[in-house]
């Protein structure tokens, strides 16, 4: 209904219909009923009309019906120029218009009608560029920049999808091309990770994991993160059968427990425990043994189809740089404690060089963190809650976030972060709470026992 919205909303901003009774009456007035305009007049006016309109509808069909179109603006829907028209303004819709209402010039014979379209483009280029225009830089920064950047010119070029634009998702270091609905990243290997996942650690197994996982799949979540140390797999999966979700709409995780001795064996067991014939996400839930102790059994948990894609956890720059060494399958992900307090930039830029996206948990700060100053007054300004900030804060890091919970209403406003975002000025001010300096290292002190 969006793109419906939008495109309605275009074309009667762009004023055909109004062009229409402004052209009629001023005839009707001055009565052409006996000679009319010229014959050659009314010709090249229907021609123009004829070609005009059929930009227009094949436009607004391929926008609603396929939703191809330019890169969706980092913007609100309620900017009216933004959310509708302006996607095309620098390409074939605007001649379209102009070919329309001055075909009807041509036809009706109206010079009213003429300086109607006139005023029409001077007022919407005067209100882009006086108004829109330095509102969105203002609010986007160089990211809006790079969506100017990326709008056709004024010949169509191949269809582009619409949806997020890359630049939606800052990429300091992140890799991954975000899907067409902005949701996920894709990975390395091909997969899909949704940018928003549950989390179940420390939840115990039972009707309680069983009802959060339902209710967050209930809710939207298409992500759910779970683990062998975790003992509630069996929970999970129960969780997902009673959801009525199909498995092949949610992106499932579990962890390779480093104490253990097989990760084949130990990714049966965990399919077993989760009534399912893979997860979709497979990882090394730390460097336990040495970095690269599992990462041989997880190459062969892929290779028997245990898991699409595999992965670590709680490895810095150096555990990474010695599994790469030796792997025939890089890490696709790797899971770390990410948050604002803990902007992990340097792990982040290194992930993201070599093609593997990081993925936060405990950005909450188990809570903690919801009581910073900082955290809201950055929420106050956008009405959000302080967990909706430091969620979004890690999406537009371009890095999927884990937020555990067991009450419903937690996990319903847990999901609602991918529809606002936050400016440069926000960014700012939440990056200079990191406690990290910055590091490539994934935890200050390890707190397993190999």
């Amino acid at each position: 209904m969006t793109r419906v919205r939008a495109a309605a909303g275009s074309l009667l901003f762009l004023g055909v219909a109004p062009g229409v009774v402004a052209g009629l009456v001023p005839w009707l007035i001055t009565g052409w009923k006996s000679t009319g305009p010229p014959v050659w007049l009314q010709v090249l006016g229907w021609l123009l009309i004829v070609a005009g309109a059929a930009v227009l509808l094949e436009a607004f069909a391929r926008f609603v019906f396929e939703g191809v179109g330019t890169p969706a603006p980092p913007a609100p829907t309620e900017h009216l120029v933004v959310g509708g028209l302006y996607r095309y303004v620098r390409n074939p819709m605007y001649l379209a218009v102009a070919a329309v209402i001055l075909g009807q010039a041509g036809v009706l014979g109206s010079w009213a009608l003429v300086a109607y379209a006139l005023a029409f483009g001077v007022t919407v280029w005067c209100f882009v560029h006086w108004y829109e225009e330095p509102t969105l830089h203002r609010q986007f920064g160089a990211e809006y920049d790079a969506y100017r950047a990326a709008v056709p010119g004024w010949w169509p070029r191949a269809p582009r999808r619409a949806g997020r634009a890359p630049s939606t998702v800052r990429q300091h270091g992140a890799v991954g091309v975000v899907t067409e609905d902005g949701r996920a990243l894709v990975l390395a290997d091909g997969g899909a990770m949704p940018f928003l996942g549950l989390g179940v650690w420390q939840v115990p197994d039972g009707p309680e994991c069983v009802n959060a996982v339902r209710w967050a799949l209930e809710l939207g979540y298409r992500h759910i993160d779970t683990a062998q140390a975790y003992g509630n797999e069996r929970s999970v999966g129960q969780g997902l059968r009673e959801s009525g979700v199909p498995r092949d709409e949610v992106f499932v995780t579990t962890k390779f427990q480093p104490r253990r001795d097989d990760p084949v064996a130990e990714a049966q067991r965990s399919l077993e425990r989760l009534g399912l014939d893979h997860v979709d996400l497979y990882i090394v839930h730390w460097p336990g043994g040495g970095p690269t102790r599992a990462w041989p059994g997880m190459e062969r948990s892929r290779e028997a189809g245990y898991a699409r894609s595999i992965g670590v956890s709680n490895f810095g720059v150096d555990d990474l740089e010695q599994v790469l060494a030796t792997a025939t399958v890089p890490p696709a992900v790797n899971q770390v404690q990410f948050s604002p307090y803990e902007y992990r930039k340097g792990l982040l830029d290194w992930c993201g060089r070599h093609g593997i996206v990081l993925e936060a948990y405990s950005t909450l700060g188990t809570g903690r963190y919801l009581e910073s100053g900082t955290v809201a007054r950055v929420a106050e300004r956008h009405s959000r809650t302080p967990a909706q900030v430091l969620l979004r804060w890690c999406v537009e890091r371009g890095v999927p976030v884990i937020p555990k919970s067991t009450h419903r209403n937690r996990i319903a406003e847990n999901a609602e972060i991918l529809d606002f975002r936050l400016t440069d000025q926000d960014l700012a001010e939440l990056d200079a709470l990191d406690r990290t300096g910055g590091t490539d290292r994934a935890r200050e002190r390890a707190w397993w026992r190999s």
